[in-house]
């Protein structure tokens, strides 16, 4: 089926990261996918670390994390991040820690819109704030 080889073909994408990262630290890896595909998304992805012989998903098969999301897209990354089963998951993380600078900056703007500056005049502005 067409639909299969373009999933699988997404799918392949990922493993390939995985290939080209063997010595970094994993963490967690975060699967965001609508409804089934997520479960879909870990059976090919541990299927394919053992096919491929793929060491860093082989040995760290326990750190993916399955996040229901309206998408599999940037945008609802978001959305998965703010679910509290998954924000405990990854607290000790760098995007966790990323994604709460975010939310101070745009609490902070949504209190203070002063403090943003665009234009070249705008940054000396902010400078001598």
């Amino acid at each position: 089926m067409p639909h299969d080889r373009a999933r699988h073909g997404s799918h392949d994408g990922h493993v390939q990261q995985h290939r080209t990262c063997s010595g970094m630290r994993m963490q967690h890896m975060l699967a965001q996918r609508p409804g089934f595909a997520k479960e879909q998304f870990k059976e090919y992805l541990e299927a394919e670390a053992v096919r491929r012989e793929v060491r860093p998903l082989i040995e760290n098969k326990e750190k993916i994390v399955l996040a229901p999301a309206s998408s599999a897209y940037k945008h609802s990354l978001k959305e998965v991040l703010s679910c509290p089963g998954i924000a405990s998951r990854i607290k000790d993380t760098k995007a966790a820690r990323e994604v709460g600078a975010l939310q101070d900056f745009y609490d902070l703007l949504s209190t203070d819109s002063t403090r943003a500056f665009y234009g070249p005049g705008h940054v000396f502005a902010a400078a001598e704030m």
